[in-house]
């Protein structure tokens, strides 16, 4: 999604050589990147500076923090929900495609955990409920906000802002 807005850029002559290189560093290298928490799956820099710089808290539970904004409404974000909560029913203006970077949530049969992705569109109607197990942190890409389905969501969807 971010890509596609970029305007096309010549590689270097040497792009493949340095992109191989940077595959075939030994598993110790530690470079520019940042240390990653033994209780989330590998995720790039600037998802975990979101979640130490930018997070707050939108609901008793519930935390947000902003990733990155797109065109037009679409945005990437993080969002953290409390053990045994339930997200308020709702369903999606455009896609949304979330990958589970801690805990676990389950919507409907499916059981999403660490290291899941999950995609969601109008057609998806539902209301992902945390496991018990601990909080559950997730990174989210959407095209445009959540589609509140009850009075719950329709009064903290302006606050929380997803």
């Amino acid at each position: 999604m971010l890509l596609s807005g970029l305007p096309p850029v010549a590689l270097k002559a040497d792009a493949l050589a340095l992109a191989l290189a940077r595959i075939e560093r030994p598993a110790n290298f530690t470079g520019s990147l940042i240390q990653q928490r033994e209780d989330w799956i590998s995720v790039p820099g600037e998802v975990l500076r979101a979640a130490r710089d930018r997070r707050r808290w939108a609901a008793p539970g519930v935390w947000v923090a902003s990733v990155f904004t797109g065109p037009g409404a679409a945005r990437g974000y993080l969002l953290g929900v409390a053990a045994g909560m339930s997200v308020p029913r709702h369903t999606h203006r455009g896609q949304e495609l979330v990958c589970v970077l801690k805990g676990a949530y389950r919507d409907g049969e499916t059981l999403h955990r660490r290291g899941d992705f999950a995609c969601s569109d109008e057609a998806v109607d539902h209301r992902p409920e945390i496991t018990t197990d601990g909080e559950c942190v997730c990174l989210v890409a959407a095209e445009g906000p959540l589609v509140p389905r009850d009075w719950v969501g329709r009064l903290f969807q302006p606050i929380v802002g997803i």
